[in-house]
C-alpha cells in the first residue's frame, strides 16, 4: 500500500516536471504567436467593418428611397421617419469609427 502511494506521488511529480519543461520551451515562440493571433484578427475586423459599411450604405439608400417616397406622397410620418433616418445613420457612423479606433489605434 505504502509502495504504490510512493509510485503515485512519483509519477505526478514527474507529470509536472514534463508539463513544467514543455511550458518554458514553448514560452520562447509566444510573443510570435501573440503577434500572428493579433495580424489575424486586425484582418478578420477589417472584412467585418468593410462588410458593414457596404450594409450601412445600401440601408441609407433604401432608406432615403422610401423617405422621398413618403414626402411625395405626402404622408404625415415622414419627418419623424427622416429623423430616424438621420439618427441610425449617425448611430452607425460612430458605431463603426470607435471600432477601428478600438482594433486599428497605435
Amino acid at each position: 500500500m505504502k509502495n504504490n502511494f510512493k509510485k503515485r506521488i512519483y509519477s505526478l511529480v514527474l507529470m509536472f516536471l514534463a508539463g513544467y519543461c514543455q511550458v518554458v520551451a514553448q514560452n520562447k515562440n509566444v510573443g510570435d504567436a501573440f503577434g500572428a493571433a493579433n495580424d489575424q484578427l486586425k484582418n478578420t475586423v477589417d472584412g467585418a467593418l468593410t462588410t458593414f459599411q457596404y450594409v450601412c450604405g445600401l440601408g441609407a439608400l433604401v432608406g432615403g428611397c422610401m423617405l422621398f417616397y413618403k414626402f411625395v406622397n405626402g404622408e404625415q410620418d415622414a419627418s419623424k421617419k427622416t429623423g430616424q433616418w438621420v439618427g441610425g445613420l449617425v448611430v452607425f457612423v460612430v458605431v463603426l469609427q470607435m471600432v477601428k479606433v478600438f482594433f486599428f489605434a497605435k
